[in-house]
C-alpha cells in the first residue's frame, strides 16, 4: 500500500547506467580542467590574480636578493632560479605590479 504525499528517500533520482554515465562524465570534465589548470612537469604555475601576481613579484624580487649576497658571499643560500625570478619580475611590472619595498 502506498502512502498519499511521500515520495522515498531515492524518488527523482536515477538508478542504474545512466545515472553512473551523467556522474561519470562530469568527473572526466572537472579532471580535465584541473589538468589544464595544473603546470606540466618541471614548469612552475603562473599567478592568475593580482594579488597572486603582488605575492609572487614580492617573492622574486627577495630570492634575487638573496641570491646577489650570495653571489657576493655574504651568505650561504641555496641557489635561486635567477632566470625564473627576472621573468617573474619582468611581466609583472607588465601588468603594472612592482615589488613592495617595505
Amino acid at each position: 500500500m502506498r502512502r498519499a504525499g511521500r515520495r522515498g528517500a531515492s524518488a527523482g533520482r536515477q538508478a542504474g547506467p545512466a545515472g553512473q554515465g551523467s556522474r561519470q562524465a562530469a568527473s572526466a570534465a572537472a579532471r580535465a580542467r584541473r589538468a589544464a589548470r595544473a603546470p606540466a612537469a618541471g614548469r612552475q604555475r603562473d599567478p592568475e590574480t593580482l594579488a597572486e601576481w603582488q605575492e609572487a613579484v614580492d617573492a622574486a624580487a627577495f630570492w634575487l636578493l638573496v641570491d646577489d649576497a650570495r653571489l657576493y658571499g655574504l651568505v650561504t643560500a641555496p641557489e635561486v632560479d635567477r632566470a625564473r625570478c627576472e621573468d617573474l619580475v619582468a611581466r609583472g611590472r607588465l601588468r603594472g605590479v612592482v615589488p613592495r619595498t617595505s
